[in-house]
């Protein structure tokens, strides 16, 4: 149901009704050069009508509101069995404006209402995506399919201050760093030469560089299309004084250069390249990322020490933190520790 009022007494009507709980929230408020229409849930009783004012019932058609739903399981209860909502994992990233969702294989079949769904939650949002796959490979790429929205995975993304451009299809990023990067770029002291081994669009080595302590930052990494991106992104955020993009095999490319610090962020595979880190330090920090499960960390700081004391240096664990559980059980673990020449 419809009322028209005059417009210099809109506002003040549209407040009443609000107060008196007869303003339908599902119409949108129109106008033109003489009226203000609001919707109302009924036809008003002599009192109500004293109270809002001069109003006229009409036969206009009411427009309904597009209602922004306040979350993905309230945008989805008329979709969902509360079985099903139960069974969904709530869980995504969104990374600049494309969002990627976990969809639990029992509800494949609803995967496209699910991801309009989240569309409407979050607006700024074009592109939905879901996960068809774990991390695979040297380039750390997940399967991807996009189930709703604009037909592509290239975004812009940003954090800390810093803008990252880049492909979710070609390159492996997670926002779930975002704290662990900055605690390591706050660690970064005047004039260190930063060696990040796994570069990839360059989250660690832009932020570092932004951060005007770091005398020099490599930036490595093999996948040529996470270069393509770093040296982008490198421009695009004013660090080409500091940072230098390498492509290549970290094995053969840290071979001949030295650090004060090192970044290892290749949790499956960091251990084949531990040796190679190490190497790069005379004296200096090492941030060695892994998975493990809880009761795994005493052997893991054995292990490491054993690499560096092989190469005749000494090893101090300085912290062991776990940066976040990836799975049952199963931790991303990061070990900062000092390497110094023995005396």
């Amino acid at each position: 149901m419809i009322i028209k009022v005059p417009k210099k007494c809109g506002e003040k009507a549209r407040k009443e009704l609000q107060k008196i709980g007869l303003l339908d929230r599902e119409v949108q408020v129109e106008a033109d050069k003489a009226w203000v229409y609001l919707g109302i849930v009924r036809r008003l009783t002599p009192k109500e009508v004293k109270t809002v004012g001069e109003f006229k019932y009409t036969q206009r058609k009411a427009k309904k509101r597009d209602i922004v739903p306040q979350s993905l399981a309230s945008a989805l209860k008329d979709v969902l069995s509360s079985e099903e909502q139960e069974e969904l994992t709530t869980s995504f990233d969104i990374i600049g404006d494309i969002a990627i969702l976990m969809v639990p294989d029992g509800l494949e079949p609803k995967e496209k209402e699910i991801a309009k769904a989240l569309l409407k939650v979050h607006r700024n949002v074009k592109t939905v995506c879901k996960r068809v796959g774990a991390i695979k490979g040297e380039y750390r790429v997940r399967p991807l399919k996009i189930i709703a929205g604009e037909q592509r995975a290239e975004t812009e993304y940003r954090e800390h201050g810093c803008l990252y451009k880049l492909d979710l299809a070609k390159v492996f990023f997670t926002p779930r760093l975002a704290t662990e990067r900055g605690r390591v770029a706050e660690q970064v002291n005047k004039g260190e030469t930063v060696v990040d081994m796994f570069a990839g669009v360059g989250p660690y080595s832009i932020l570092i560089a932004k951060g005007g302590k770091a005398k020099k930052v490599y930036a490595v990494d093999v996948n040529e299309d996470a270069v393509k991106y770093l040296k982008e992104n490198i421009e695009a955020n004013h660090v080409g004084t500091v940072v230098e993009a390498v492509l290549g095999d970290a094995k053969k490319v840290c071979k001949s250069l030295k650090a004060d610090r090192v970044i290892m962020n290749l949790p499956k595979f960091a251990d084949k390249f531990l040796s190679i880190a190490i190497g790069m330090v005379s004296k200096g920090i090492i941030h060695y990322y892994c998975f493990a499960s809880k009761d795994e960390l005493e052997e893991l700081v054995d292990t490491v020490k054993s690499h560096v004391e092989k190469q005749d240096k000494q090893f101090k664990l300085l912290k062991s933190h776990w940066v976040r559980q990836v799975g049952p059980g199963e931790w991303n673990l990061v070990l900062d520790f000092q390497v110094s020449s023995s005396r």
